[in-house]
């Protein structure tokens, strides 16, 4: 009875169904969501030649979802923050490191150009806040003063001219090019328009503008820390004109 059964059973119809089950099963298994938390790098994408960066810190953590076909891809390298500090000089410390704190979002995580769009990021596992410091690359200046014509019949400049209060100022700038202004008192020289002392014939202060390189800015040590717009690139020249003395 059992054996007429057993022939009776249709043993392709049940091997295929089983092929089919485990077909079903395994593009199941291939289309699961799993979620993952992976710690991925802090880095910087759009950099201030300015500024001269600390970062902290160098690593966060994120929490991916993808389907289990795509397990091989997650790694710690398929996403990193990307910092934009373009700004930074605005804020940036003089002599010292100033903090700048940054609030960043998942819209700054960027995913490797070779990982899968199937891979998403969530969320945040770890804080979302960067302590970024930074402190600008700077030098303080010594100024070439030029002139242009003479001074009134009988009168005579008394000395060479003098700026007045150019130690407030310091010159920022890329630390390469910085240093093909420095000179060996380690100060960045730049000139100045020249001024004009036709007909004068006496002792007076006069403005003169400080020529800035291009790429370069220039900053008032003795305010609220402010880079200069190129209207306040200027400075007092004390310029001693006297009588000429005659025998």
């Amino acid at each position: 009875m059992a054996h007429s059964y057993i022939k009776r059973l249709d043993f392709p119809l049940i091997f295929s169904s089983l092929i089919l089950a485990f077909c079903v099963w395994v593009t199941a298994k291939q289309v699961e969501t799993n979620f993952e938390t992976i710690t991925i790098p802090v880095r910087i994408h759009v950099n201030d030649e300015l500024c001269e960066f600390r970062i902290a810190p160098e690593e966060m953590q994120i929490k991916v979802e993808y389907p289990s076909r795509l397990r091989s891809y997650v790694t710690n390298d398929c996403f990193e923050v990307a910092l934009d500090v373009s700004g930074a000089h605005r804020s940036a410390g003089i002599e010292e490191f100033k903090d700048i704190p940054y609030s960043i979002s998942l819209d700054d995580v960027v995913r490797d150009s070779n990982v899968p769009l199937g891979i998403r990021k969530v969320m945040f596992v770890s804080s979302n806040r960067i302590q970024v410091q930074a402190k600008l690359h700077s030098a303080d200046i010594a100024l070439r003063l030029r002139k242009t014509g003479r001074p009134e019949t009988g009168y005579e400049l008394d000395g060479e001219l003098e700026p007045l209060d150019v130690d407030q100022f310091r010159l920022v700038g890329p630390p390469s090019q910085l240093r093909e202004l420095i000179n060996m008192e380690g100060l960045a020289v730049l000139r100045c328009d020249p001024i004009d002392l036709s007909g004068r014939r006496e002792a007076e202060n006069l403005f003169t503008n400080i020529i800035v390189p291009e790429g370069f800015k220039l900053l008032r040590k003795d305010r609220e820390q402010r880079i200069l717009t190129p209207e306040e690139h200027r400075i007092l020249v004390r310029v001693p004109i006297i009588e000429e003395v005659t025998t």
